[in-house]
């Protein structure tokens, strides 16, 4: 795989960031995934945009072929019990104040998308065999 693309949007590059989005990438090679080319955006929000989101990754992944895209930005219906009602805004930023639980979620979501891909390429395989072999035949004892 060549070297991850790594951009990011309204902060300055940090190396300990880069390192980590590159273990979690050293992670998903390991899973036989086959990446030809990765690109990944961490986007920080404006100063003036402290509430809402604070940390939103992107990650694009062509694998033989296909692309896999996720966009992830903090999830906000399981984090209801924690924050008063009303308050969206603090339950967003009380999800992901950190980045590194931010790159965390969205490469454990791509790892999901490429072992689904994977599964669904090795069924495909089974059928295809399945059915060049034919029926088997029938024979009573």
């Amino acid at each position: 795989m060549k070297p991850a693309q790594i951009i990011f949007r309204h902060a300055p590059p940090s190396p300990a960031v880069v390192a980590r989005i590159q273990q979690e990438l050293d992670r998903l090679e390991r899973h036989g995934a086959g990446i030809e080319h990765c690109r990944v955006v961490v986007e920080v929000p404006h100063p003036h945009r402290r509430h809402g989101f604070p940390y939103r990754i992107e990650i694009e992944l062509h694998v033989r072929g296909k692309d896999i895209v996720v966009h992830h930005a903090p999830p906000l219906r399981r984090l209801k019990e924690e924050v008063p009602a009303g308050s969206r805004e603090l339950a967003a930023e009380a999800a992901h104040k950190d980045v590194y639980v931010t790159i965390r979620d969205a490469f454990e979501h791509a790892a999901r998308l490429l072992e689904d891909r994977k599964r669904r390429r090795v069924a495909a395989v089974r059928k295809a065999r399945a059915r060049a072999s034919g029926p088997v035949p029938f024979s009573p004892r």
